[in-house]
Parts: structure tokens; C-alpha cells; sequence
């Protein structure tokens, strides 16, 4: 019964720390983006470059890791104090080995571009370059909660 718990925690963890993090993509949009209407502007790519992304520390990981390290160490001792011994160590070095889990699950890399709109300011915005741009391209800068470009493929 304990190996089987153990299993459905660490699957848990594993399925809970997958989900946490998306990279803001210009073709990756929230549900409540959804029918949300952006204003549109253009402008040239300046300069790019790649840049790292933190790993998210929601507690997720910690919390998932702790519960996974509490089950694994009931198996600790014979009973009594040992076994509680053995419970609260698991759930220590689980909650720490699921932060940093989580933390590593969660890095990525990304683009940082820089814009130089047609109004002459100059923005920078941090996206995946999922539609593979390069400098000196022409570029449609959408914003609604998040900021996100696009190939300008319209025509003047």
C-alpha cells in the first residue's frame, strides 16, 4: 500500500510541476485572452538576444516534494517516534528537493528583442522566437496584458 502511495505522489508531483510554466510565446494565448481585444502597432526589429528565463518557486514543488518525502519516510523506523522521525526528515528533503525540482523544471530560454516602434520609442519585450525573427524585420507589437510580437505580414 505504501509503495503504491509513493508512486501516486512522485506521478503527482512530476504531472503538477509539468503544468506550472508555458513560456510567453506569440502564438500561445491564456483562455482569458480569449476574445480580448489588443491594440496593434508596427515596428523594426533592432537588436536580439537569447536570454534565460528563471525557474518558477510557486511551492508547488516543495509542497508535492514534502508530501512524496512524508510517505517515504513513514517507511523509516519501526514505529513510534522513529517512524515520525523518519516522516518529518522525508518531508524536509522532499520539500527541498521539489523546490529546486521545480525550479529546474521551469527554466527556459527565450529572445529579448529590441524595437524601435514607428512612433520612434524604442521598447523591449522578452518572448520565445517561435516564428524564427531577425533583426531589421518588420515586426506588429499586439498588447493586452501581455506584450507580444508577431511578422508584420500586413500590407502598407
Amino acid at each position: 500500500m505504501r509503495t503504491k502511495t509513493i508512486i501516486v505522489c512522485a506521478a503527482f508531483m512530476t504531472l503538477t510541476l509539468s503544468g506550472c510554466y508555458t513560456t510567453h510565446s506569440s502564438s500561445t494565448y491564456t483562455r482569458q485572452q480569449m476574445g480580448r481585444a489588443a491594440t496593434v502597432s508596427k515596428g523594426v526589429i533592432v537588436s536580439m538576444r537569447e536570454v534565460d528565463i528563471e525557474g518558477t518557486n510557486s511551492g508547488v514543488g516543495a509542497t508535492s516534494g514534502a508530501a512524496a518525502g512524508a510517505v517515504g519516510g513513514s517507511y523509516a523506523g519501526s514505529g513510534g517516534r522513529s517512524t515520525a522521525v523518519g516522516v518529518i526528515g522525508g518531508a524536509v528533503v522532499g520539500g527541498i528537493v521539489g523546490a529546486v525540482a521545480e525550479g529546474a523544471a521551469t527554466k527556459a530560454k527565450a529572445t529579448e528583442f529590441l524595437i524601435k516602434e514607428e512612433n520612434g520609442d524604442m521598447i523591449a519585450i522578452v518572448q520565445v522566437n517561435d516564428q524564427n525573427l531577425r533583426p531589421k524585420e518588420q515586426v506588429l507589437i499586439m498588447r493586452m496584458d501581455k506584450i507580444r510580437i508577431v511578422r508584420d505580414s500586413t500590407e502598407d
